[in-house]
């Protein structure tokens, strides 16, 4: 499923996207001045609540859910409009935080831990490390392992498009192993084999 994601934001049907200059490339001291500015742009865009689309996020996550394939026409098309293969919008990201957020305070009440120190360490290790940590962790090294070592791509790879395949894989990941479990909460941990193997 990644796979397939990551091959509709990577196809360039023509070279819209970021093309690596067949003449040696750019320094890394540029490269690291357009990575170090795309990413201030996106932190101050995600502090502006107005300029998120937060129902084209739904929506994307919707179909990350429920239909695959859909999802990735969705980004194909959204890439041909856009003319690169990331997001520029960190509505997603946001929403994703969100979400996770209210489900690991969830946890918390369905569990009957009512110690407000706990559901903060609860939500900073889900939404700081299980989502964001690991996914920049993850994004850094297949942007910089696809960018170093280039076998199918012939032109660059965005650091935001690599964060941003981290993300539509965790939507279907943290649907399954957080909110399903949450919902069979009350079947899982009854006194029972079958809850006990289940869980």
């Amino acid at each position: 499923f990644c796979c397939c994601l990551m091959s509709a934001r990577l196809r360039s049907p023509g070279g819209p996207l970021s093309s690596s200059s067949s003449g040696g490339g750019s320094s890394s001291l540029t490269a690291f001045s357009a990575f170090w500015s795309a990413g201030r742009d996106y932190l101050l865009r995600a502090a502006r609540w107005s300029h998120m689309d937060f129902e084209l996020a739904a929506y994307t996550m919707k179909l990350l859910l429920t239909d695959p394939r859909k999802a990735y026409k969705h980004c194909i098309r959204q890439r041909d409009a856009s003319h690169r293969c990331s997001r520029d919008d960190p509505g997603f990201v946001v929403l994703m935080c969100l979400f996770l957020t209210a489900l690991t305070v969830a946890y918390c009440v369905a569990l009957q831990v009512w110690n407000p120190l706990v559901w903060l360490r609860a939500v900073s290790v889900t939404v700081g490390l299980h989502f964001l940590a690991l996914g920049l962790l993850f994004a850094t090294v297949t942007w910089g392992g696809g960018n170093r070592f280039p076998r199918v791509i012939t032109f660059e790879v965005e650091w935001l498009c690599s964060f941003d395949v981290h993300c539509d894989a965790c939507v279907p990941a943290f649907g399954l192993f957080y909110l399903l479990h949450f919902l069979l909460l009350a079947v899982l941990c009854s006194e029972s084999w079958p809850a006990a193997f289940a869980s």
